[in-house]
């Protein structure tokens, strides 16, 4: 069996998304920075983990499983946030939905696929701008200029996906739409 590297995100599409690639294209243009546009905004609910390429549809079938009945949070972004010396972000405004639907994605996966997140600092929601290629002398000067811009967006994904690493860049493989069960009653 062969293993694919995943991670599991909310996308950040529409304008937004647009706007946030630009400040990526900025960071790599201005600062050096370019990793980030190695994939499509996001804010990341699972962290990379190895999967085998084999299994792709018992992964699938568990994040449908998940999102089975179960509504989106919605995520505000608000203005830059960082991780010095190397990380810039847009920031995800505390959010106890947010906060309690990653938690039971993590916990359902772990339950249903013994797929184990190992964060080191806890869940922090964010949409990358910069990281791993933005040098520690350059950050002062990018953070400066990320900090005194603003940014405000909310809104609701349809759903989840899931982003496969091609060895390039990271693609997205599925989307997981929430599905909502309505009631009628009868006439």
């Amino acid at each position: 069996m062969t293993d694919a590297i995943y991670f599991i995100a909310i996308l950040v599409e529409g304008e937004a998304g647009e706007t946030i690639t630009r400040f990526k294209q900025d960071a790599a243009q201005h600062f050096g920075a370019s990793r980030a546009l190695k994939s499509p905004p996001h804010l990341t609910l699972i962290p990379p983990f190895s999967w085998p390429a084999e299994a792709l549809e018992a992964l699938s079938e568990a994040l449908s499983g998940f999102m089975a009945g179960r509504p989106m949070p919605v995520v505000r972004l608000l203005n830059f946030n960082s991780f010095p010396p190397r990380v810039i972000y847009v920031d995800v405004e505390p959010n106890i939905e947010l906060n309690s639907f990653q938690q039971a994605l993590e916990t359902h996966l772990e339950q249903q696929l013994s797929i184990r997140t190992d964060r080191e600092y806890g869940f922090h929601p964010h949409v990358t701008i910069a990281f791993k290629d933005l040098r520690e002398a350059v950050f002062p000067e990018a953070w400066a200029h990320f900090s005194a811009q603003n940014f405000a967006h909310a809104f609701q994904a349809p759903g989840i996906a899931l982003l496969q690493h091609t060895g390039q860049c990271w693609e997205v493989k599925r989307e997981f739409p929430t599905i909502l069960f309505t009631t009628t009653c009868p006439a």
